[in-house]
């Protein structure tokens, strides 16, 4: 899935962003309708800053969906997704 420089292949690449498109849409389906679609820029996963502020990261919705969802993303990408959002995430 790594280069041997630890960078994403891109057919790697490719697939991560398939997974996130389809994790963003579970969690919208499951409530958290202000999830936007996550970007892959060169190998790591941006959240627009305007969008982390309208979601209670928190909130028992929140939670839920990532729960429902989880299974969208490989353990790996789940936990870089959600990790630095629920530290730092204040929503309303």
């Amino acid at each position: 899935m790594h280069s041997p420089g630890g960078v994403l292949t891109r057919a790697a690449e490719a697939q991560l962003q398939r997974q996130m498109l389809a994790f963003a849409a579970c969690m919208r389906a499951h409530g958290v309708t202000q999830f936007p679609d996550p970007l892959l820029t060169q190998g790591h996963i941006v959240m627009p800053e305007e969008a982390m502020q309208r979601i209670d990261w928190h909130s028992h919705t929140f939670t839920a969906a990532a729960v429902a969802c989880r299974d969208r993303l490989s353990a790996q990408y789940f936990s870089k997704l959600l990790a630095p959002m629920q530290q730092g995430g204040g929503g309303k």
